[in-house]
């Protein structure tokens, strides 16, 4: 079976925020286990702190990105999250947290990934798990760089343990070079372009562009430089009922989630001085 091509369709797209997203709710079974996966240049800030439940949060900004974010939660973690750097917030039982640019009005350029969990890890215990960027595992062969924030490609394993094992793979291919990245039967595999043209036995696909693996292995060549990043994973195929921020297995757990919002059981937390972020940031560059 060939690979199939799909463009990414915008969702925000505002003076602060653009994204081209893939949504599960639209795709279904073509993501699983991923829930959202948003491609986003952020220049300023616009969400203020919120809860999430039953399901991870993978924020990754792009090496390439001029920025990065700065994110704090009622676990009493605050994090830069610089270019090149991964962050995963497992929301599990439900958590507040706050992501923002550490610079209004410069872009900040990366992924935001919805990690759906299984049945039995729903309500996991919250968590925040960073991997800076000089930890990434990376390797350089043929052409190809790969650096693994999830899960495993060849000899790289990424050291973040995540409820579910996905795979998380960003690669740049020099002009020319040719990604073959193995799939497990029945595992979904499919690749983000972000910057530069690759041909496919699908046809040539560009920026902002998911390609899905068929049943072989995911091969792309690279026409230009080129950037993309790698989803790969068991899907669950579970019921999903989604509830706004939060993510149940059921509607009684998504009423339990809600009733544990209000009643303070995430936490509370006082948002960013935006103001204040972008005068140190000042100071500091």
């Amino acid at each position: 079976m060939p690979a199939t091509l799909l463009q990414m369709p915008t969702g925000i797209d505002r003076p602060e925020l653009t994204t081209r997203d893939l949504m599960a709710a639209s795709l279904g079974d073509r993501i699983d286990p991923f829930l959202v996966i948003s491609l986003f240049d952020m220049r300023g800030p616009l969400f203020p702190p919120h809860p999430h439940a039953g399901f991870s949060v993978a924020t990754y900004i792009f090496p390439e990105s001029e920025i990065g974010f700065w994110n704090q939660d009622t676990l009493g973690n605050r994090n830069l999250i610089p270019p090149g750097a991964l962050h995963l917030t497992v929301a599990g039982s439900g958590v507040m947290h706050e992501e923002t640019v550490t610079r209004s009005g410069r872009s900040a350029l990366g992924l935001q990934i919805w990690i759906d969990h299984a049945d039995a890890d729903r309500e996991a215990a919250p968590a925040a798990l960073h991997l800076a960027a000089p930890s990434v595992p990376t390797a350089i062969h043929a052409g190809v760089t790969r650096r693994v924030l999830l899960g495993a490609s060849g000899h790289l394993v990424s050291p973040i343990k995540a409820p579910l094992a996905a795979r998380l793979i960003d690669i740049d291919l020099a002009e020319g070079a040719t990604l073959d990245e193995p799939t497990a039967p029945g595992e979904t595999a499919f690749a983000v372009i972000r910057q530069g043209r690759v041909t496919t036995d699908a046809g040539p696909a560009g920026p902002a562009t998911a390609v899905f693996a068929g049943t072989c292995p995911l091969r792309l060549t690279a026409q230009t430089p080129t950037r993309l990043t790698l989803f790969a994973g068991p899907p669950l195929r579970h019921p999903v009922v989604p509830a706004g921020p939060f993510v149940a297995s059921t509607k009684a757990q998504a009423q339990a989630f809600r009733t544990r919002f209000a009643a303070g059981g995430m936490g509370r937390l006082t948002a960013f001085d935006q103001a204040a972020l972008d005068r140190d940031f000042d100071l500091t560059h």
